[in-house]
């Protein structure tokens, strides 16, 4: 691993997927977007149908819309990201993970568990998370409203940035999830992976006005996306511990053997 850019350490050949955070970020971006798309169907229509007819008509001109958007939200995220990674060295202290469980191996998957219990719709009050960012919005929302209607590429840009700190549960899942990290850089990668990720489905919401609409009747794919995140989180989580565990007991186990051959 790059010393300074994630706290993960290993002293042995058993790597575990928090090994890898950016994996991580775009599996939790792909499956966060079932959710996502049906709260931010409806910004994503409007965004659509307030565009001129002829814009609407132009392929090329609604991707250059809504790729706009999207790229505004995403660095938001990313930002988001590089600020909460800065934060996190006096969270988390990349010393401690030199002995015994790496910290990033029992938090990072304890919290996808929480977040797939979240979007599986088994864990609800998970949504308190957004109470965090509520007084943000509110001084940001203003200037989102000041840049409608939107008529030019540079003011879809900077209200995609305005868009990216909505309060959203898998959105503050995953900057909490940055904060393993333990630099401003790691942090602002996790989170402009995290923002790729969400970018397929919210893309083509942009297209597909319906879409959003489509996805809230297939309930049971909610469940399938948070119990996928579940599983994911107790696998990494035994992996993550369990090679660390035998480690440390055989390493006192030697420690003994040299005092009594003493």
């Amino acid at each position: 691993m790059r010393p300074g850019l994630f706290l993960t350490t290993t002293h042995s050949d058993n790597v575990a997927i928090w090994d890898f955070p950016l994996v991580v970020a775009a599996i939790l971006g792909l499956v966060s977007t079932v959710h996502c798309v049906g709260m931010c169907g409806g910004i994503v229509g409007m965004l659509t149908m307030s565009l001129p007819a002829e814009v609407r008509q132009n392929r090329v001109q609604l991707l250059s819309y809504t790729l706009s958007y999207n790229v505004g939200r995403v660095v938001s995220y990313t930002l988001a990201g590089v600020a909460a990674g800065a934060l996190s060295g006096s969270v988390f202290d990349p010393e401690s993970a030199r002995e015994g469980p790496s910290v990033v191996r029992i938090v990072a998957p304890l919290l996808v568990v929480a977040i797939g219990l979240y979007l599986a719709g088994w864990l609800p009050r998970w949504t308190m998370l957004e109470r965090i960012g509520v007084p943000l919005w509110r001084a940001i929302e203003p200037y989102g409203k000041r840049l409608l209607p939107i008529r030019t590429l540079p003011k879809a840009l900077m209200f995609g940035m305005v868009w990216g700190w909505l309060p959203c549960s898998p959105v503050y899942s995953a900057l909490a999830l940055s904060l393993t990290t333990g630099s401003a850089l790691g942090g602002g990668l996790f989170m402009l992976v995290f923002g790729i990720g969400t970018l397929p489905t919210l893309m083509t919401a942009g297209f597909l006005a319906g879409l959003a609409t489509r996805i809230r009747r297939f309930r049971h794919l909610n469940k399938l996306a948070g119990a996928s995140l579940v599983v994911m989180g107790l696998i990494g989580l035994v992996l993550g511990t369990v090679p660390h565990v035998h480690e440390h007991v055989h390493h006192e186990g030697l420690q003994q053997e040299i005092q009594q051959n003493r």
